[in-house]
Formats: structure tokens, sequence, C-alpha cells
């Protein structure tokens, strides 16, 4: 079990997980306990390897307007699998958002994401935006994603702009990226929904 306290620091735990290495039966519990806006990262950068058998729980979240939340990894080329995410607490959020990877040029499966709501309740400045993918940001060419079950919802309380990209699974699925047998609660981007919740580009 890991507990990651990110109120002074936007570090990681792990920097590079190889492609020989196997990650598994992990509990990290997330406090987002910032007491000034900004940014935070979770468990590692960049995996290469097997991360199996995951809970992650944000067990902690102040109510501040928070950018830049990459909880879990920032770039995935290995395989993430078998995971439940819990959100004990609310996220409050005013851009940047993923929970599990922001690309995915790998193997995302068999996730299931359940508690309170993402908040991006904040006003956004001139030419901001709000960028969203409640399991990832980009699904590369070669990246899959499959069998992922979401109940959180995002709430939006502040008025949209042309440039917010939301969704409830994925922001950007790329050409001949795989997205199969995913589902989620909510409406997810409020400004398209002719692409349906999950996904917000293709």
């Amino acid at each position: 079990k890991l507990t990651k306290d990110v109120k002074n620091s936007y570090n990681i735990i792990i920097e590079w997980i190889g492609e020989n290495a196997v990650i598994e039966n992990l509990v990290l519990n997330i406090k987002l306990n910032k007491e000034i806006e900004g940014g935070a990262r979770g468990f590692c950068n960049t995996n290469y390897g097997n991360i199996k058998n995951i809970d992650i729980n944000i067990i902690e979240s102040t109510n501040l307007p928070h950018r830049d939340l990459y909880l879990f990894c920032h770039t995935n080329y290995g395989s993430i699998e078998n995971f439940v995410v819990n959100l004990q607490v609310p996220i409050y959020l005013q851009r940047a958002l993923n929970l599990i990877t922001y690309y995915n040029l790998g193997t995302i499966k068999n996730g299931y994401v359940y508690g309170e709501n993402i908040k991006a309740i904040y006003p956004q400045s001139a030419g901001s935006y709000r960028d969203i993918g409640i399991i990832a940001m980009v699904n590369q060419s070669q990246g899959e994603i499959k069998n992922i079950y979401s109940l959180v919802n995002i709430e939006l309380d502040a008025p949209q702009t042309s440039y917010d990209a939301i969704s409830n699974i994925l922001r950007d699925a790329q050409q001949q990226s795989t997205l199969e047998n995913v589902y989620s609660v909510g409406t997810g981007d409020m400004t398209g929904l002719v692409r349906g919740p999950n996904v917000f580009t293709t």
C-alpha cells in the first residue's frame, strides 16, 4: 500500500517502469490536499511493463481549481489492467484531468471507476479550456482501451467555452486505435453530443 500526498509536490513515485517489470496487487491512496491551486502527478511517468490488480483511492481533495491532474501514469506503452478507481471525495478541477494515463500506446483494460463526481465548476479565463478524459486523454494508433465501466459524472456548472474537450472515458481516439466495450453515466461533452459522452474526438 502506498499513499501519495501531493500537498507540496508535483513529483511522481516511479519515473520509468521497464518492459520486463510486473507490478501487481497495488493499493494507491492519493491525497489531493494542495494548499494552493496547481497540478499533481501520481504513480509513474512512463510504463512499458505490466501493471495489474490495482486499487486507486482518492481519499482527500481540497476545494481548489486544480489543473493538470495526471493521477496514475503519464505515458503507457505496456499494459494497465484489472483496476478499480474509487473517488471517495469529489475532485475539484479547472483544467486538465485523467485518472489512468495521458497518452496510451499500449493496453488499458478491465477497469471500473466509481464514487464522487468530478467538479469542473470553475470559470475559465480568456483562451483557457477544460481538457478531460476520465481514463485517458489520447489513445494513439496502436493503443487499446477495453472493458471500462465508469459511474463518475462530470459536473460543469461554469459556462463551457468552444475550446473545452470533455469526455467520460477518452478525449481523443486516433485512427486505428481500439476502443471496445466501454460504458459511462452522465452526458460527457455538453457541446458535442453527436459524438456521444465517452469520446470527444475520433
